[in-house]
């Protein structure tokens, strides 16, 4: 009997768009992260990017074993199933997020939408990718706007624009284990990256704002949180998805929004999670994080021949797409944010995060 071929993997991360539309997101989607699937797979990628060597050797070196990438052939999905829609669909749109959280109205009449004198909303696609399809509405914003949003959307989530803090996440991977990091977000509300603040303990009291936060506020969090589970629960899920929350400020004071989607799939800070259980050895302190790519012609080999002088720190990206993609590892935080500082010194043409 011949040996049976691995199946591979296809990174679709332009999950959303095919489960809600049944269409193909643009290439360079999947590509901006489908490499990340290198380091934690060892199927063969399915893309119809061609990879250079020198990457391929350098994902070689830090994993240990040979990537392959494949053109041909069948593949299953790996970023999202794409198997169960119905199920996928419910999960994954933002619609089920209004019943846990009373400030969330779903719109689908203008008459459906009753704004607060002199608030601002973000007014968002149910069924779009995380920071895509979403309007910032102003007292004075005309309602012609919000009947062509909802033409294009069909419905849409209205929920009050707030003086945001911190943002983090849980992600469920099974019904005895759930992981808590905090993510990096830009002012349009674009993922940049994931912290771990105890890599051997990602609690939500690993957070590095939680004591900013009152007791009686993570309580009535956690509360929330567990009602969440178990909508997810008495639907057949034990794990495999994501509940994104944030902290924000009130009258002086830090406040918690327990829920602002539900991401039933692989997310960003999961990808963070495995690269770290991987990647990190015995150090307890991660930051995963993305960055414009510097305008120059090789920039895998500009960034790779600099960053080897910086301890705890895994180069992850091709050079060639929409993002540079880091791992920094640390034995404390302490020397996290110190080694940051010195690749920032390294790379001054990189825009890197700052502390929080």
């Amino acid at each position: 009997m011949e040996p049976s071929v691995p199946k591979s993997i296809r990174v679709n991360a332009d999950y959303e768009l095919a489960l809600f539309t049944g269409k193909a997101g643009a290439r360079i989607i999947n590509e901006s992260i489908e490499f990340l699937a290198l380091f934690l797979d060892e199927r063969p990628l399915y893309s119809q990017k061609s990879y250079a060597p020198e990457y391929l050797r350098h994902v070689e070196n830090l994993t240990q074993r040979v990537p392959r990438v494949t053109s041909k052939g069948p593949f299953e999905n790996w970023w999202g199933q794409l198997v169960d829609l119905p199920k996928e669909r419910l999960l994954n749109s933002k619609e089920i997020i209004a019943p846990f959280s009373p400030e969330t109205t779903l719109v689908s009449v203008p008459a459906d939408f009753r704004p607060q004198p002199g608030t601002q909303y973000l007014l968002k696609s149910p069924h779009g990718m995380s920071g895509q399809n979403f309007h910032i509405w102003n007292p004075e914003t005309p309602l012609e706007t919000l009947s062509s949003m909802l033409e294009r959307s069909g419905k849409l989530i209205a929920e009050p624009l707030l003086p945001r803090h911190r943002d983090f996440s849980h992600y469920v991977l099974s019904p005895r284990e759930v992981i808590c990091y905090q993510n990096l977000v830009d002012d349009r509300f674009q993922y940049r990256g994931t912290l771990f603040s105890n890599l051997q303990d990602p609690a939500v009291s690993s957070l590095s704002f939680y004591s900013e936060v009152r007791p009686q506020s993570w309580e009535q969090f956690q509360a929330a949180f567990e009602q969440i589970r178990s909508f997810v629960a008495d639907r057949g899920i034990g794990g495999g998805y994501c509940v994104d929350s944030f902290s924000f400020f009130r009258d002086g004071k830090i406040f918690l929004r327990t829920i602002t989607e539900i991401n039933y799939r692989k997310t960003m800070g999961l990808i963070a999670w495995l690269l770290s259980q991987r990647l990190a050895g015995t150090e307890t302190w991660s930051l995963f994080f993305l960055v414009r790519p510097p305008k120059l012609p090789d920039v895998f080999g500009h960034i790779n021949s600099r960053v080897r002088e910086v301890p705890g720190l895994f180069y992850l990206s091709p050079g060639d797409t929409r993002f540079e993609v880091f791992l920094l590892t640390a034995p404390t935080a302490a020397i996290g944010w110190a080694r940051l500082e010195d690749l920032r010194a390294l790379l001054p043409d990189c825009e890197l995060p700052v502390q929080v």
